[in-house]
């Protein structure tokens, strides 16, 4: 009868150590389904991030490095919702310049952001006559980029309408834009100061389509965000991509959590 328990409790572990590994292989996030999250917290008084240029392989481009700075302003109302403020710096240029205002706006388990992030998210995105600096502009007022009770690659829609975009050796045509973003669960990042993130990724595809002409024009730019509960986004980028009728890729970027201070 003692053999039979030793053996019914070893199978017991044994059974119990595989779903632990299902568990840790399919990104399962250990702290829970997201209800107990905060992704905003206006305690942080100031977050530094490095941010640089992505080459085709999605890889840091060399030379292209510099820190960006948010430092907590304070708590408003923004467009109908309780937000919080941060006055956004940058020394792309070798020196801390003041780049405009970011919001942020959280519930439960979610992360709302301003079209002021996206703005600035998507302002160095060019080459070669293409730009994707002026796509958020007039778009509305805020999006939802993380929602952790959501299921995992089960995209949401947060943008869906037609702006004019200008096309390498075409001009400017009216594009249909729709943008969606998706749980892709939990991720570990690790920051350039030895520190580890326990985040839920969040992937994103912007569809762009057009007519040009008789000429069906479409391509995709994809991006992600890293937001850890308590913290915030600690890191997001868009990757690099092609625009038909240009002989380059638009370079992508990234930023990633360096420090932040309470």
């Amino acid at each position: 009868m003692k053999n039979k328990i030793i053996m019914l409790i070893s199978l017991m572990s044994i059974a119990a150590f595989v779903v632990s590994c299902s568990d840790d292989d399919n990104g399962t996030d250990p702290t829970g389904n997201g209800d107990d999250k905060n992704y905003v917290n206006a305690e942080i008084k100031n977050y530094v991030y490095n941010e640089y240029d992505l080459n085709f392989a999605d890889d840091p481009v060399d030379g292209t490095e510099h820190q960006d700075s948010l430092v907590y302003e304070q708590e408003t109302e923004k467009d109908s919702k309780t937000a919080q403020e941060y006055k956004a710096y940058t020394n792309v240029d070798g020196s801390y310049e003041e780049d405009g205002s970011i919001f942020y706006s959280g519930e439960e388990g979610k992360l709302y952001v301003h079209q002021s992030f996206f703005q600035s998210l998507t302002a160095n995105i060019e080459a070669e006559g293409f730009s994707l600096s002026n796509l958020f502009d007039g778009a509305g007022d805020w999006f939802l980029i993380a929602d952790a009770s959501t299921e995992q690659n089960t995209p949401w829609e947060i943008f869906n309408q037609t702006v004019t975009v200008n096309i390498p050796n075409v001009g400017d045509v009216n594009a249909d834009v729709v943008i969606n973003i998706q749980n892709e669960g939990f991720d570990a990042v690790s920051s350039p100061d030895g520190e580890t993130y326990s985040a839920e990724k969040y992937g994103m595809t912007i569809a762009l389509s057009a007519t040009v002409g008789i000429v069906p024009v479409s391509f995709d730019v994809d991006g992600n965000f890293w937001v850890a509960s308590d913290i915030g986004i600690v890191k997001n980028n868009i990757e690099t991509f092609n625009v038909p009728g240009l002989e380059t890729e638009v370079a992508g970027t990234e930023r990633i959590l360096v420090s932040y201070e309470k």
